[in-house]
C-alpha cells in the first residue's frame, strides 16, 4: 500500500510539472521564420531557418535567422540574417491539462541584407515588434510554438540604393524547443 501512495504521489508530481509554462531551464530550438514588410522601400525580408535559445537566468526569448530560402552568392550576391529578443509581458493557460498556452510579449529586432546584382546595396534594419502566438508543451522538456509580431522601425539602405526611413512589418515564427 505504501508503495502504491508513492506511485501515485511521484506520478502526480511529474504530471504537474509536465504542463509547467515554459520552466526556467535552458531552452534551445530551430523552426521556420517568415516576414513581410508594409512598405515596399524597405525590401522584403522573406523566410528563413531559425535557432532559438532562451536561457535560465536571463527572460528574453532569442531568435536567430538565416533567410537561406534565397541566398545567392557570385554576380548575384543576396543574403541576410536578423537577431530578436523578446520579453513576455503575459503568458497564459488556455487548457493546462493540454498543456496550451497563449503569450504575449515585447521585444525588439536587428537584421542585414545584403544585395548585389548590378548594383551593390546593404540593408540594416531595426526597431520594436509585439509577438503574440501559441505555446504548446506536451512534456515539460519539449515545446511546440507559433506567434505573430507586428514590428515597427527604422532601415538604412546603403550603397546604390542609399535611402532611409521609417517602416513597418511582421514577423512570424513557427518552431520548438527542448528545455533542458
Amino acid at each position: 500500500m505504501k508503495k502504491a501512495v508513492l506511485v501515485l504521489a511521484l506520478a502526480v508530481g511529474l504530471s504537474a510539472g509536465a504542463f509547467a509554462q515554459h520552466p526556467n531551464k535552458l531552452g534551445v530550438g530551430a523552426g521556420f521564420q517568415y516576414g513581410g514588410n508594409w512598405d515596399s522601400d524597405r525590401g522584403d525580408p522573406g523566410s528563413g531557418l531559425s535557432l532559438f535559445l532562451k536561457t535560465s537566468t536571463l527572460p528574453i526569448y532569442w531568435g536567430i535567422y538565416a533567410n537561406v530560402f534565397n541566398w545567392e552568392f557570385g554576380d548575384h550576391t543576396h543574403f541576410g540574417f536578423n537577431v530578436t529578443g523578446d520579453y513576455f509581458l503575459k503568458h497564459d493557460y488556455l487548457v493546462q491539462e493540454a498543456g496550451l498556452s497563449w503569450f504575449l510579449g515585447v521585444g525588439g529586432y536587428a537584421g542585414f541584407w545584403r544585395s548585389s546584382n548590378g548594383f551593390s546595396s546593404n540593408l540594416l534594419d531595426f526597431g520594436v515588434r509585439l509577438p503574440i502566438g501559441l505555446s504548446w508543451m506536451p512534456v515539460n522538456f519539449f515545446e511546440v510554438f507559433i506567434d505573430v509580431a507586428p514590428s515597427v522601425g527604422f532601415y538604412f539602405w546603403s550603397g546604390d540604393r542609399s535611402t532611409s526611413g521609417l517602416g513597418g512589418g511582421w514577423q512570424g515564427d513557427l518552431g520548438i524547443r527542448f528545455w533542458f
